[in-house]
């Protein structure tokens, strides 16, 4: 082998070893993205799932709230009608 293609020969070597780095890091960038887009995503669902849990309780508790008060309402309506009509028949009140 001439002194010429010796070079020739360490040439494409190191471009070969320079184009396996290359394809090594882009394999190592794009598993990098993959798995940060997927964690991204991931968190993203987890945080819809408890703001959704969370929804979901504030509405259970409004719910009860409002039945408390409507009944709360509904027995003082009663309380006030049985005392106005003791009053206008003249009979004592409990």
């Amino acid at each position: 082998m001439t002194e010429r293609e010796a070079f020739q020969q360490q040439v494409r070597e190191q471009v070969q070893a320079a184009e396996h780095m290359v394809q090594d890091s882009f394999h190592l960038w794009s598993t990098l993205a993959l798995s940060t887009t997927e964690m991204s995503f991931n968190l993203a669902e987890q945080s819809l799932r408890s703001s959704q849990e969370i929804l979901s309780i504030y509405h259970r508790m409004y719910s009860d709230g409002v039945k408390t008060w409507q009944s709360y309402l509904s027995t003082f309506g009663e309380t006030v009608q049985r005392a106005t009509r003791a009053a206008s028949n003249g009979t004592p009140r409990r």
